[in-house]
């Protein structure tokens, strides 16, 4: 996948997409606020909740974001 954040491109492997859904965002308690990789999450169509991956954080502390130039 290409994924954007912070106004630069970066390449993510995945083994696969299985399906696109719109979805409602719900941020996560203020007690896991420090997870800056999941902030938020969602409720899916059978009730399992789902965690969203936020790129940016997943980047940041990867230590990527400072080493890229940007687009």
């Amino acid at each position: 996948m290409v994924l954007s954040a912070d106004n630069k491109l970066f390449g993510l492997v995945v083994d696969s997409v299985n399906d696109t859904e719109e979805i409602v965002v719900k941020p996560l308690s203020k007690a896991l606020k420090n997870i800056h990789v999941l902030p938020v999450s969602t409720i899916m169509g059978d009730g399992q909740v789902a965690l969203i991956l936020d790129t940016a954080g997943l980047l940041e502390s990867s230590e990527v974001l400072d080493n890229q130039a940007e687009i």
